[in-house]
């Protein structure tokens, strides 16, 4: 039968298909060969065909099963449909695709209807995405074979673990795939069976590498979906508080050379931790009484209004941590107490204990809380351990570089050291974060707090986005005479500054306001304009 030109094609198609055109083709469908019994060759099985952006996407109310159909025909493939497929489709791509680019557009798609479409031989063929590992994928053993595979290619790869139980390990990276995945474990060797989207098998494949190493003890895998945190900050934070660099080193004594030997730690005695920032996840791996205090860690920063923002160590030296994180709970204010709930806590620092390490971590909304424990620390503590032990007081800082693409670096930097900068007693400014430029490579580098860290990271993307940048809170730090005027002041400010906010309906009192009995200070961090408010009650109160 004489196959229709791709013109006149349209043209029937126009009359049947509602409000304009699918799919449409820059090139002319090759006429059949009159030769060999009429048989038509197929344009895109020669490589350069395929290669050719020759598909243009151009589908407004039209039925699923006739965009599908029309795709069909340009790939001269026939459509073989185990599913019905109910509804419309409206998209429009002025730029043209490759015949395999076109596959991954619409796959991406179909996969929000559950159902994906595939090449079988000399058909495609749309079946359900939970069918696909029934179908005849490419098949890959390793990531590195797959240099033939397009990235958004449907394919099953096996994937070769070295240390890790595959049967553990395929729960956690079932999280990571898309909605078009499966994952199975090998059931002879340490192995996974992953079909997907070769991207997302790459990203779990270099997930895995970094924890996939030798242990001689248990360890358990979990993994965390972030809302409000940023997953870098977080993953960093977690790194280096309970990573590779919190835990010391094995020293084993050589008796051949006559001195100690120094090995790397133990990967079961510290957590690994990778973010995927894709699925925004956190990939934990580690001993199972460290995941626990990992996974706390994560619910402070997870918190929303009131989250972490700084963190520091205590290492005890005349008390075990769990008897120094009682005393703090009972010494100092504005200290979430054992149990206490995230919602009544929220604006307040919180204790955990590594019993393990006997270590205190203490994290806080605030920088000025965890001034107040680490004085209260070294009060009932003294300067703590000495010689070879950790240090008696670590804070724990991270960096973090901010590649900008089209704005002016000078006025990120100083919108960004504008929002992390104190007022002292004394008027003079302390600013929070490290803040450097690289004009070669139009870089921001910060370095500081996990809070504020996160605080440049949030102002950095609002900008980016063409949006103002968040009003960041202010912290401002007033000397007063003696306890009894700060033990005075302190209430009268906080109820009249409520009910100054309450009246003026200018937003929630949210405040923070905390009061060091140790040096006389009243601690105040809130908005800008909170905060300038608050500043004239002190001086009408003194």
């Amino acid at each position: 039968m004489k196959s229709l030109s791709l013109s006149v094609g349209l043209l029937l198609l126009l009359n049947w298909l509602p409000l304009g055109v699918v799919a449409q083709s820059d090139s002319p469908v090759p006429k059949p060969s009159k030769e060999g019994g009429g048989a038509k060759p197929d344009p895109l099985t020669d490589e350069s065909q395929k290669e050719k952006r020759n598909i243009r996407f151009q589908f407004e109310g039209v039925p699923y099963k006739d965009a599908l159909q029309r795709f069909s025909q340009m790939a001269e493939k026939p459509l073989i449909t185990e599913v019905p497929l109910e509804g419309t489709l409206t998209f429009f791509d002025s730029e043209p695709y490759t015949y395999e680019e076109a596959m991954d557009v619409l796959n991406v798609i179909l996969s929000m209807k559950g159902v994906a479409l595939v090449e079988a031989g000399r058909y495609l063929q749309l079946t359900k995405l939970e069918n696909i590992r029934k179908m005849p994928l490419k098949v890959v053993r390793g990531t590195d074979d797959s240099g033939d595979f397009r990235p958004g290619q449907i394919v099953t790869v096996v994937l070769k673990l070295e240390h890790l139980d595959a049967a553990e390990v395929s729960t956690t990276a079932a999280s990571l795939l898309s909605n078009a995945g499966a994952v199975a474990p090998l059931s002879r060797g340490q192995g996974l069976i992953i079909t997907d989207r070769l991207e997302s098998i790459h990203r779990i494949q270099q997930l895995l590498g970094e924890i996939d190493v030798a242990s001689a003890a248990e360890r358990d895998m979990k993994t965390f979906a972030l809302k409000h945190a940023s997953g870098a900050v977080v993953s960093e934070l977690i790194n280096k508080t309970f990573g590779k660099t919190s835990v010391p080193k094995r020293i084993k004594w050589n008796e051949k050379v006559k001195k100690f030997d120094v090995f790397e730690p133990d990967p079961s005695s510290y957590i690994s931790s990778v973010y995927d920032e894709a699925s925004r996840t956190i990939v934990l791996f580690g001993p199972v009484e460290q995941l626990a205090l990992t996974e706390e860690l994560i619910r402070e920063f997870e918190t929303g209004e009131g989250k972490a923002g700084e963190v520091k160590i205590f290492h005890p030296a005349k008390m075990t941590a769990e008897e120094l994180a009682s005393m703090i709970r009972e010494g100092v204010d504005g200290v979430a107490q054992k149990g206490e709930t995230t919602a009544s806590a929220k604006l307040k620092a919180r204790i955990i204990v590594d019993a393990k390490l006997n270590r205190v971590i203490a994290s806080a909304p605030v920088a000025g809380q965890l001034e107040i424990i680490e004085n209260f620390v070294l009060q009932v503590d003294g300067t703590g351990s000495k010689g070879g032990h950790p240090k008696p007081i670590t804070t724990v800082n991270i960096t973090r570089v901010f590649r900008i693409k089209s704005l002016d670096l000078a006025a990120v930097q100083q919108a960004v050291s504008n929002a992390t900068t104190d007022q002292l007693p004394g008027g003079e400014t302390r600013s929070r974060l490290a803040i450097s430029v690289d004009t070669s490579t139009r870089s921001l580098i910060v370095t500081g707090s996990p809070g504020d860290v996160q605080t440049a990271e949030d102002i950095v993307r609002q900008l980016e986005q063409g949006r103002e940048p968040i009003i960041a809170r202010q912290t401002r730090i007033f000397e007063m005479l003696d306890r009894e005027e700060l033990g005075r002041i302190t209430p009268l400010v906080e109820k009249l500054y409520k009910e100054q906010v309450d009246e003026a309906g200018t937003g929630p009192a949210d405040a923070i306001i905390l009061r060091d009995e140790n040096t006389q200070r009243l601690i105040v961090r809130a908005k800008p304009d909170h905060l300038v408010q608050i500043a004239k009650l002190i001086s009408e109160l003194r």
